[in-house]
């Protein structure tokens, strides 16, 4: 019961919410180029978001999401629109309040919310690590190749593949042979299983869990 209220409630602040202010340089100097929506993912290795479209569908994803960081936990709703227009992402706290919403045309992000949560979570980031996350990864390898030196060189690489146990299904980014990121999955589509994300060099673990997923 407690589930389909969050969801109703993060279905209505989606439907009328407006989002009105842009991000501006938030993020750690050096880490993050703003301009034109780059993370610095390792040395040497530059993710660019990719636009909307890119992902090939439109959903709608209603997810817990569980975040370790700097030593801190926080668990999170997230109600997630993907469409050839945008991705929006909007953050609730367990009990139904709205910490953020976050909305990226491919062009430009804005946020609105509470000025704390939205530093804390990192905007850029936390969309490079749900498109490293939900985009086919054919997709992912193919930005790499074209916008990062070390995977056009073959030092990096993006790997995918199954294997037995819980998680079946898997995807890690390799620097040098050393594991950046490592991405588990349930079952595939990744977007309606449950994942978890690691990235190891910044110490930082996002858990998802889907409870409900919609065609748009």
């Amino acid at each position: 019961m407690q589930k389909i209220i969050i969801l109703f409630f993060v279905f209505f602040i989606s439907a009328c919410f407006k989002p009105a202010i842009s991000v501006k340089d938030t993020q750690a100097p050096g880490r993050v180029d703003s301009a034109t929506k780059k993370v610095t993912l390792a040395p040497g290795v530059v993710f660019r978001l990719l636009p909307p479209a890119s992902f090939g569908k439109n959903v709608s994803l209603s997810q817990t999401a569980e975040i370790a960081f700097n030593g801190e936990q926080h668990e999170l709703v997230f109600q997630t629109e993907i469409s050839a227009e945008k991705l929006v992402v909007v953050g609730l706290r367990p009990d139904g309040m709205r910490l953020f919403t976050i909305v990226y045309d491919g062009k430009s992000i804005s946020t609105d919310g509470v000025g704390k949560a939205i530093d804390n979570i990192k905007p850029l980031y936390l969309l490079a690590d749900m498109q490293l996350s939900l985009w086919p990864v054919e997709v992912l390898r193919k930005e790499l190749e074209n916008n990062s030196d070390c995977f056009r060189s073959g030092v990096c690489s993006l790997l995918s593949g199954s294997n037995p146990g819980l998680f079946p299904f898997s995807r890690q980014l390799l620097n040098d042979d050393k594991v950046v990121i490592s991405i588990q999955y349930k079952g595939q589509p990744g977007y309606s299983h449950g994942l978890n994300y690691h990235h190891l060099l910044r110490n930082y673990k996002l858990v998802i869990s889907p409870f409900a997923v919609e065609s748009l």
